[in-house]
């Protein structure tokens, strides 16, 4: 019969270790390691409004 309960020591070793790589993950910049260098400029974002667009100014008011 498989052991299927599993023992106090495996449980902490194991939730120890799980904790122990969330923070190495977190405190070191893996990301940076695997990442390419884009040297391209950043463009402004320019913002249009939809003019077909409901607007929400005014409250209070049925629409048609």
């Amino acid at each position: 019969m498989a052991q299927t309960k599993m023992e106090r020591k495996k449980f902490f070793s194991t939730i120890g270790f799980s904790i122990l790589g969330l923070f190495a993950l977190k405190s070191f910049p893996f990301g940076k390691l695997f990442a390419r260098n884009s040297n391209t400029k950043k463009n402004k974002i320019t913002v249009k409004i939809n003019p077909d667009a409901v607007s929400r100014k005014s409250t209070g008011v049925q629409n048609g």
